[in-house]
């Protein structure tokens, strides 16, 4: 994990990355830094000519055993997933659990869906979130979902059973203690501080979280650029030109994420279904012609 001198103040820590105090209205600036610099890796500050961190730190002002940074000193840089972190962070605190039965873990990745639906809503403009029906929209934010799940099911599992083991033994004589009750004591009423405490828990979660929340908005951003691009000639192309204007339904995470978190889909359009690859099909095209060609000559190995 990379890690600041621990002779820099938290004071010094906001100034340094640039965190404006008023903007982060739910966590404080000392305990959003205490996360990034946890889940940091050694590529998320790389090393730049000129005065760094360190040599920032030996460079402050004492007086009366005061510490007090030097105005001019040079900004680090935060990683962006930082920046997409401290946006998630912000917003959390005006998302609230579903009203639908589900489990904690269930309820608690839901939020991040919602806030991930929310991202997209704002990055894509409203011509291209058009193309999508409700139920595609519905099936893309479940999929984000699941992703999220998955990613937290181990922490969550831990928090929880520590939150049960303790509960059960302040609250084991009085025969109090049943799974919903533990449950909805652990979840509270706002996500925000039970998400915030797994985030200091477990930093790198945070940071997890905002890796594959940005990833997937990315991911349907540039699907919707393309199927507008390219409707035509998908229309010419597979359908005998029927019209395709918008997606009825779709059905993402058909493979294993790659680049970024890209994955098949498969989509379902009034003319008929087809399959979205995110990457181009070149390669794939280039083998069949040469198994064509093989064929053609009668090729038989000797095997």
């Amino acid at each position: 994990m990379a890690q600041l001198p621990a002779c820099l103040g938290s004071e010094f820590r906001c100034q340094l990355f640039g965190v404006p105090r008023a903007f982060l209205m739910t966590i404080s600036d000392e305990e959003f830094m205490a996360i990034v610099e946890a889940a940091a890796g050694p590529d998320d500050f790389p090393r730049r000519k000129g005065p760094s961190a360190s040599s920032v730190a030996r460079n402050i002002r004492t007086s009366r055993g005061v510490r007090e940074p030097l105005s001019g000193h040079p900004r680090v840089r935060l990683p962006g997933w930082a920046n997409e972190l401290r946006e998630m962070l912000h917003a959390l605190g005006e998302l609230e659990f579903s009203s639908r039965r589900s489990s904690p873990l269930q309820k608690v990745c839901e939020v991040g869906s919602q806030y991930g639906l929310r991202r997209l809503e704002r990055t894509v403009s409203s011509e291209l979130l058009s193309l999508l029906c409700p139920i595609a929209k519905r099936r893309l934010k479940d999929n984000l979902q699941r992703v999220l799940v998955r990613a937290t099911r181990p922490c969550f599992a831990l928090e929880l059973n520590a939150f049960r083991c303790a509960f059960e033994a302040i609250y084991s004589e009085k025969g109090a203690a049943t799974t919903e009750l533990i449950e909805r004591k652990f979840l509270g009423k706002p996500p925000y501080h039970r998400l915030i405490s797994l985030f200091k828990n477990f930093p790198v979660l945070a940071k997890l979280w905002s890796l594959l929340i940005s990833q997937w908005r990315d991911h349907i951003a540039e699907l919707l650029l393309r199927f507008s691009a390219d409707r035509v000639a998908v229309s010419r192309t597979f359908f005998a030109a029927r019209p395709v204007d918008k997606i009825l339904n779709i059905r993402p995470g058909l493979s294993d994420p790659h680049n970024k978190g890209r994955s098949v889909m498969l989509l379902q359009c009034h003319a008929s279904s087809i399959i979205y690859k995110p990457r181009s099909g070149h390669g794939e095209q280039e083998w069949f012609s040469f198994i064509r060609y093989l064929n053609a000559g009668s090729f038989r190995p000797k095997l």
